[in-house]
């Protein structure tokens, strides 16, 4: 047992590496400033507008949302403060982690099995939902939710970006066995997504309860705290409702239905949450997202 634990922590540790080499570490510091704006109780509008100055492409989508039709801005919005006042904080928050977190989705060669653009929007849905979850029925605030949404599925990404030809043998036999893909990574790379998801969260220093739920969305622990249980719900919702990638065509509705009777989630207010989640979809489809 110690030797199989040993030998996959040398394969992700040489995956680690990779990574921390390639243009998807670049993300670690854009992240890491965000998540100083989004623990500090007492940020104001004046440092998140710091923060958005500095990065031109963050600049121009935020002044973009601000004059959509969507916000009904009465007379053109051309300074950040602005915009920050218009969309309100945790919208702009929300929207300068979701540009940092794209740019490594942009590399998309599509085939006939996979495509990160289609991953993309399963992980802005899943983000979407676990926020109106938290919002809803807890009376959270939704930054690791709607972070942990977002992040979820990195071991993915990084699976099709350094082990290509295995990854794409996992999901064409995902594809035709119809098999959890958690087996499979598992039997194939001697890890999974999940793992590898966590593993990148605790090497960049996120906050232990982050990297938790990433490592453990898709099966119950004892690390499963209400994030993790909201994020394996939002999963399972997106996944059933069939939007974009689904990382594995097996769906456990045993964990879910656990999950939902245990945090006393009623079924109306899931039909509710999908309805908000689409129109979230529907907006941002509009503004270019994916």
């Amino acid at each position: 047992m110690k030797s199989n634990l040993a030998e996959k922590q040398t394969k992700l540790d040489a995956l680690l590496e990779n990574v921390n080499s390639s243009y998807i570490s670049t993300i670690k510091s854009n992240i890491s400033k965000i998540f100083r704006v989004f623990s500090d109780p007492d940020a104001t509008a004046t440092e998140l507008k710091d923060v958005i100055e500095n990065d031109p492409p963050l600049y121009a989508k935020v002044l973009k949302y601000a004059n959509s039709a969507y916000y009904g801005s009465r007379r053109e919005i051309s300074e950040i403060k602005q915009a920050i006042i218009c969309l309100g904080f945790n919208t702009v928050k929300e929207l300068a982690l979701t540009q940092k977190v794209c740019s490594i989705f942009e590399k998309d060669e599509k085939n006939e099995n996979f495509s990160l653009l289609d991953l993309w929007k399963h992980s802005i849905s899943v983000a979407i939902c676990g926020r109106l979850l938290y919002r809803r029925e807890f009376r959270e605030k939704s930054d690791l939710i709607y972070t942990a949404g977002i992040l979820h599925d990195i071991g993915i990404i990084i699976e099709d970006q350094f082990r290509h030809d295995l990854f794409n043998t996992i999901i064409e036999e995902a594809n035709r066995t119809n098999e959890d893909t958690i087996d499979i990574e598992n039997r194939i790379l001697g890890f999974n997504h999940s793992e590898i998801g966590r593993a990148i969260a605790e090497d960049w220093e996120f906050p232990t309860e982050l990297c938790n739920a990433i490592g453990a969305h898709h099966y119950y622990s004892n690390e499963s705290s209400l994030l993790c249980k909201v994020l394996a719900i939002s999963e399972y919702i997106c996944q059933s409702e069939d939007i974009g990638f689904c990382d594995t065509p097996y769906i456990d509705e045993e964990l879910y239905n656990s999950y939902v009777t245990e945090l006393e989630i009623e079924k109306e207010a899931i039909e509710l949450i999908k309805e908000k989640l689409m129109l979230e979809l529907n907006r941002m489809e509009e503004q270019g997202w994916f």
